[in-house]
């Protein structure tokens, strides 16, 4: 299913927005919140709308843990990806983003070392 991300700022304004692919409300949410995770000292909240139906509510937001990039499926790992490269080519607050830059690179660097480790086996 189609569902769109709203990144908002700290007077909740929208600041950035994006449209990504999830196959149900409760990927999109794991979506929102581990990109809010990403971006967490740029953006201070999401709201996620699938059409004109808003998915996200302070009720049914995912909890709270740690969960960040590298926790997530290769396959979504590489959705994510593109979700943020999406962002960062169309929104200059996005590339304020150090905690984005970091969690990026913690992924990449783990998917190479899983790559390096896949290939002396």
């Amino acid at each position: 299913m189609r569902y769109r991300v709203y990144l908002l700022d700290e007077y909740k304004k929208i600041a950035a927005a994006e449209a990504f692919i999830a196959q149900d409300d409760a990927e999109a949410l794991e979506t929102a919140t581990v990109l809010l995770r990403s971006t967490h000292d740029v953006f201070h909240d999401y709201e996620v709308w699938c059409g004109p139906r808003r998915v996200s509510t302070a009720t049914n937001r995912p909890p709270a843990d740690d969960r960040s990039l590298i926790d997530l499926a290769e396959e979504r790992q590489i959705r994510m990806l593109t979700l943020e490269e999406q962002l960062l080519a169309s929104f200059a607050c996005i590339r304020r983003s150090r905690a984005l830059l970091e969690a990026t690179t913690e992924l990449l660097e783990g998917r190479q070392a899983q790559l390096g480790h896949g290939k002396s086996e």
